[in-house]
């Protein structure tokens, strides 16, 4: 870093150096262990999870990726739903109550052929998959019916 006093942004990564050359790291300006930005496929869910500050283990679960979260040994899954190609899942230890989300795959393709993976966070209480992505629009899993899927939205069909 040239100027000692400044910010370099990388993606949602800022570092920052102090007046005796300390170089901090920040990850959605949460600071964090160094490790966890310059050798972040090292660590674990369990360390992230071990961490006193409790913003630093929600960030640290984002770094560690979704994906590896949801497929921790320490996670809960509540509900798959095989047909959509959902999952319902709970983490505990991040907050003082269990944080919960719903895997979602975008139906839009990406440019590649590929289908981008969505984590919605809900609400603890969610027993379904349906039910949690239903959440998301303000209805109940019995009013969710999507009549179709766009790159913007579900388009919901309500009864009059």
């Amino acid at each position: 870093i040239r100027d000692i006093h400044s910010w370099l942004e990388f993606r949602r990564v800022l570092f920052r150096s102090d007046k005796y050359g300390s170089l901090f790291y920040y990850y959605e300006n949460i600071r964090v262990p160094p490790h966890f930005i310059t050798k972040p496929d090292s660590i674990t869910l369990k360390e992230v999870l071990a961490h006193p500050n409790t913003e630093v283990r929600f960030v640290g679960m984002k770094i560690v990726g979704m994906d590896k979260v949801m497929n921790d040994k320490s996670t809960k899954i509540i509900h798959r739903d095989e047909e959509k190609n959902q999952v319902l899942f709970q983490i505990k230890g991040i907050f003082t109550d269990p944080v919960s989300y719903v895997k979602v795959v975008n139906s839009t393709q990406e440019p590649d052929g590929s289908y981008k993976d969505y984590y919605l966070c809900v609400p603890p209480d969610m027993k379904t998959c349906k039910q949690a992505v239903a959440w998301t629009f303000r209805l109940s899993a019995k009013e969710y019916e999507p009549s179709q899927e766009t790159w913007c939205d579900i388009v919901v069909v309500l009864p009059l």
